[in-house]
């Protein structure tokens, strides 16, 4: 396997996953604490609340992440968005106009570099995974399921773990072209912190 000397140090492929899991890795457990997605006294106000703040993080980063061709690693962006999942699911709790919701004004800026669209896409699609699990509790504690609210933390549903393998390839692939890592690690951390700062009022 090749490496590639990036910033003065040597960076291999292998290694770029376990950077941005190392290096985001209080980001996101903080997030994760503050969020109490599953807390058994989840009410569905605080779930829409929850959906709607996502929403303001996710429409300014997808915007950005759409003017990649990510064709040239193997992915096709548009069956990655997440925001139509958002949409739907605040339509079918009765919020009829979730594009009336603002953007933030602090989500990462991505440059137009790829490190930086790889660190902001390895949150974002790290969240199906974790999604699966969030999507349980919602089902048994609201009722909700992927049709009547549910639709984006259930993810890719079935195919969530073949969406992550592809995603994670790529990232690999990319690591071999010479990626920044340190780039893509600052990046997902600021996603994780966008994410924060957006929800920050729904600790316990």
């Amino acid at each position: 396997m090749r490496s590639t000397n990036v910033g003065g140090r040597i960076s291999r492929p292998g290694d770029l996953l376990a950077q941005l899991r190392a290096g985001t890795q209080a980001a996101h457990d903080s997030i994760e604490a503050s969020l109490g997605l599953l807390d058994p006294e989840l009410t569905p106000a605080r779930y829409i609340v929850i959906l709607a703040q996502f929403r303001s993080v996710y429409a300014p980063l997808e915007a950005q992440l759409g003017a990649f061709d990510w064709t040239d690693h193997g992915l096709d962006f548009e069956s990655r968005r997440k925001l139509p999942s958002i949409d739907a699911d605040l339509r079918a709790l009765g919020c009829p106009e979730p594009s009336l919701i603002p953007s933030v004004t602090f989500a990462p800026d991505l440059e137009r570099d790829r490190a930086r669209a790889f660190g902001c896409a390895y949150v974002l699609e790290g969240a199906t995974l974790g999604g699966q699990i969030i999507s349980r509790h919602l089902r048994d504690r609201l009722g909700v399921m992927p049709a009547t609210g549910g639709a984006f933390f259930h993810g890719y549903g079935d195919g969530t773990g073949p969406m992550w393998a592809s995603f994670r390839d790529a990232l690999a692939g990319c690591a071999e072209r010479g990626l920044d890592p340190d780039r893509a690690v600052e990046t997902a951390r600021q996603t994780f912190q966008a994410l924060h700062r957006a929800t920050d009022g729904n600790a316990r």
